[in-house]
């Protein structure tokens, strides 16, 4: 006896024959919800990723310094400075986001020592520079002078707690001072917890 099977077509997914056949979630209904208070609303804030504040610090600094922007009758920039006797140097010019530039003096550090004008700085690995101030920085400004001059603090304090103790053991028997060429661990020289050499024996 014959057997008579059914087929049914196959439905592609995403198809709008395959979504007909997929039950309708109904609309969810807000209307019973009241708004949201704004104090709760997420916001976004726009950061500036920019250096435009940085070069524009770095401009007033400049300005500060006393250098001036000169053109010629060719309309070409330089700037010039008091200190070096009319020496004329090339404007760098930065663009901002808001449209306006930024110019500032460029000299090489080694024919600038006032520390007046500013450098190219490369980073020659990655092709990335920086804009940066010939001003004179102190070692002891930066984060390793001031790690370096703390400790240079505590070993003054070191230093000056041993004078103490070396005065106290010219007259006092029981304080012991260590120093370079002290055996460490004899009992003759060291004499272990200010005990005298039989009674140290007597307790080995």
């Amino acid at each position: 006896m014959a057997t008579q099977t059914m087929t049914t077509p196959r439905l592609i997914v995403g198809s709008a024959e395959w979504a007909a056949t997929r039950s309708q979630p109904e609309a969810h209904d807000f209307s019973g919800y009241r708004p949201l208070d704004e104090e709760y609303v997420p916001r976004t804030f726009n950061i500036d990723k920019t250096n435009d504040a940085y070069y524009q610090g770095l401009q007033q600094t400049m300005m500060d310094f006393g250098w001036r922007l000169n053109e010629d009758e060719d309309g070409k920039l330089c700037f010039t400075h008091p200190t070096y006797n009319g020496m004329e140097y090339p404007v760098y010019t930065q663009n901002l986001n808001n449209g306006k530039t930024v110019s500032l003096p460029l000299i090489d550090r080694a024919e600038d020592p006032k520390g007046l004008g500013c450098t190219v700085i490369c980073d020659y690995g990655t092709g990335h520079y920086r804009i940066e101030t010939n001003e004179w920085k102190s070692y002891w400004d930066d984060r390793k002078g001031r790690r370096r001059a703390r400790y240079l603090t505590y070993l003054g304090n070191r230093e000056k707690k041993r004078q103490e103790y070396i005065e106290m053991a010219k007259t006092d028997p029981s304080i012991k001072v260590w120093t370079a060429n002290t055996p460490r661990c004899d009992p003759e020289t060291w004499q272990h917890n200010n005990l005298p050499r039989s009674q140290y024996e007597e307790l080995v």
